[in-house]
C-alpha cells in the first residue's frame, strides 16, 4: 500500500469512527425515538443522506426542522477546529457538485473528532449563508487520485469563528453539540445497549425483492 492509499484508508477509518460516535450519541438521546442508518441504501446515497431520525416534539432537532422526522448528512473532521471544509465540487474538471452542495438532507452534521463536538447545521440556511459569503472564505483546491488519473476537489475553508458568529446573529440555523464524556476516549463499544436497539439499518427494497425472486426460482 502506497502513501496515498494509506492516507485514504486512514481517512475512511476515521470517518467510520465518526459515524459510530454519531449513531451511538444520538441514539442515546432521550428525545430520539429511532435512528435509521441509510448508509447501505443506494436510494439515500443518491440523495447524500446518511441517517434519518424519528424524534419527539421536545427534541432540539425537531424544533430546528419543524418536523419530528429529519435526515442527516454527516462529515467527520480530524484535522483540527480552525476551519470547516465546504466541498463545492467533488470533481472540479467535470464540475460535479460536492456533497454539501447537493445533499437533500435536513441537516449537515459536522463532527470534530479531536474536539469532540458536532456542528448541527440546517442545510438550507447554511448553504445559503455560504453562497452569500463565499468571497470571504479561502479557496481550497486539492488533487486526488482516481481510477482515471488525477482530478481535483474544490471547496472553501470556513473559519469556525465565522460559523459561531453566524449562529449568534441567527444567520445560520443550528446548534453546537458537545459529545458526552462517554465518547471522550472513543469507547463507543461500551455504550448502553439500549441505545443500539433504536438503530435500524435501511436497505434497498429492490435488493429485498431480488432475495424473494431467488427464493421463488
Amino acid at each position: 500500500m502506497n502513501k496515498a492509499d494509506k492516507i485514504f484508508a486512514g481517512s475512511l477509518k476515521r470517518g467510520e469512527r465518526g459515524e459510530e460516535v454519531f449513531l451511538s450519541s444520538f441514539a442515546g438521546m432521550k428525545n430520539v425515538k429511532k435512528v435509521y442508518d441509510a448508509r447501505h441504501s443506494a436510494k439515500y446515497q443518491d440523495m447524500d443522506v446518511d441517517f434519518a431520525l424519528d424524534l419527539s416534539q421536545k427534541s432540539m432537532l425537531s424544533a430546528l426542522a419543524g418536523s419530528t422526522r429529519v435526515s442527516v448528512e454527516l462529515k467527520t473532521d480530524f484535522t483540527g477546529y480552525q476551519n470547516l471544509y465546504y466541498e463545492r465540487y467533488s470533481c472540479y474538471e467535470m464540475r460535479t457538485a460536492g456533497c454539501m452542495e447537493k445533499t437533500r438532507s435536513d441537516f449537515l452534521v459536522y463532527y470534530y473528532i479531536r474536539k469532540q463536538f458536532f456542528y448541527v447545521l440546517k442545510t438550507t440556511s447554511f448553504r445559503a449563508w455560504v453562497h452569500e459569503h463565499s468571497e470571504d472564505f479561502r479557496k481550497n483546491f486539492k488533487p486526488e487520485r482516481g481510477r482515471f488519473g488525477i482530478y481535483h476537489k474544490a471547496g472553501l475553508l470556513i473559519p469556525t469563528s465565522s460559523i459561531d458568529a453566524a449562529f449568534e446573529s441567527g444567520k445560520i440555523i443550528g446548534k453546537k453539540v458537545q459529545v458526552s464524556d462517554a465518547f471522550s476516549k472513543q469507547r463507543v463499544a461500551l455504550l448502553d445497549k439500549r441505545a443500539y436497539r433504536k438503530i435500524e439499518v435501511l436497505r434497498d427494497e429492490r435488493k429485498v425483492k431480488n432475495i424473494f425472486d431467488d427464493m421463488n426460482s
